[in-house]
């Protein structure tokens, strides 16, 4: 190895950059400062850093995509500290992180790695990738709740399929379609004139059953207790295509926890004009829209609205019985298997 005028090391027959990255790795490995390594080397310290940083980072001197992360600062304990936040908390920040590790004395003051490195070390974590974070209820990680849902699964998979009906309910709200921000000269208002002047709300009443959709009902505005009960009391008269009931003596009606579902009023009253015909009714567990059929169901109605949103907007209950009436009986079978009802 020779040295040069400005005092870099260079071997004949090697690219320096690589003689000099093997170098500091060496250098590194025997223990000395980034300091000495600099001053032998001819690097700034940051390069010695990234260098070294390649090493313990992929176990090569190969350069590695992104902005290197390693810092003095980043212990083994601190990038433990720093990985266990991020899998106990998705959403945490670098700035909490480095509140977290000065309350768990992990750092003081003087040793404690800056918010952006935090941020570096975190984008660095093996694994982990940044995405749509999908928010789950604190409440579902209780042992309460796992005792609602081991409960619904125990009585609810005690039916076969074909027994299962499941109701929910839906708004359709029709929009004007204006814009709430305009061009004007400066002074004067943007004013625009409009085909209509207010919206128009629908909620489809919608039961799905194993076949297919049992029976819905379009009506003006929010639904409420009555008019779920004026909902069954149309649905237990209806046949199928032979001229059976479509909801026959030991079937089960099943339906989430909306307020008005749990009215003292309607929902007693409910229960026994079922328990007349034979059915019997059950809630979903909390916060279990996976478990309901009928979910799917309305995804593929307002994907249906969106097909034509000019025939949606003009006529919107023709648009939604056709959405709804142009889902084929076929899908319907496959999301109860997905749900676990099969």
């Amino acid at each position: 190895m020779e040295s040069t005028k400005a005092g870099h090391y260079h071997i004949k027959g090697v690219k320096s950059a690589d003689t000099v990255e093997t170098l500091v790795i060496k250098l590194f490995s025997e223990g000395l400062s980034f300091t000495e390594i600099s001053k032998r080397t001819g690097l700034a310290k940051s390069s010695c850093f990234r260098i070294a940083d390649k090493y313990i980072t992929n176990g090569t001197e190969d350069q590695p995509r992104g902005r290197p992360i390693f810092s003095p600062k980043l212990t083994p304990e601190v990038l433990q500290f720093i990985e266990y936040q991020k899998t106990k908390q998705a959403a945490v920040y670098a700035n909490e992180i480095y509140v977290k590790l000065l309350e768990e004395n992990i750092c003081n003051i003087n040793n404690i790695p800056s918010v952006r490195t935090i941020q570096y070390a975190i984008n660095k974590i093996p694994g982990m990738t940044y995405k749509v974070m999908q928010k789950i209820p604190s409440e579902t990680t209780t042992a309460r709740f796992e005792g609602q849902f081991d409960h619904y699964l125990a009585e609810v998979l005690s039916y076969k399929p074909e027994q299962l009906h499941f109701f929910d309910e839906a708004s359709v709200i029709r929009t004007d379609g204006n814009r709430k921000r305009g061009h004007a000269v400066i002074g004067e208002k943007a004013v625009e004139v409009q085909k209509y002047a207010s919206n128009a709300t629908y909620t489809v009443n919608l039961c799905v059953g194993y076949f297919g959709i049992d029976y819905f009902s379009i009506i003006d505005g929010p639904s409420n207790a009555n008019i779920m009960i004026q909902f069954f009391d149309d649905a237990l008269q209806e046949t199928n295509h032979i001229g059976n009931p479509i909801f026959a003596a030991g079937d089960c009606v099943i339906m989430d926890n909306c307020g008005f579902h749990h009215q003292r009023f309607g929902e007693t009253f409910l229960k026994n004009m079922l328990g007349l015909q034979g059915l019997h009714l059950v809630f979903l567990p909390p916060y279990s829209p996976e478990l309901n059929p009928a979910e799917f169901v309305f995804k593929c109605m307002r994907d249906g609205l969106k097909k034509n949103p000019i025939l949606t907007y003009e006529y919107t209950e023709y648009s939604v019985v056709n959405a709804i009436t142009g889902i084929s009986e076929n899908i319907v079978p496959k999301v109860f298997s997905k749900c676990g009802y099969v």
